[in-house]
């Protein structure tokens, strides 16, 4: 019963753990987005900035958050923005 009960407390340390760093990870992309897209803001154009959230919002997939980046990064160089932070 002891080591069933020990078991079990394993596994929900673990799962809590998983669970607060992809928190953490989440949190993080998200913040660095943001601060990404307030850089760019003042030379984006209402459609182009209207996109990038929108494609943000309904990203699925690691090749959708590399294309957005990708994305802030051509809009970064097109508009002679001179820094913009790495994606994390």
């Amino acid at each position: 019963m002891r080591a069933v009960l020990g078991g079990a407390c394993v596994l929900a340390g673990l799962v809590f753990t998983f669970v607060a760093a992809s928190d953490l990870i989440n949190t993080e992309l998200n913040l660095t987005f943001q601060q990404r897209v307030a850089i760019l803001n003042p030379v984006l154009d209402d459609r182009e900035h209207k996109h990038i959230l929108a494609a943000w919002a309904s990203m699925r997939s690691r090749a959708n958050y590399d294309a957005i980046n990708k994305q802030l990064d051509d809009s970064a160089r097109a508009h002679g923005v001179g820094f913009l932070p790495k994606p994390r």
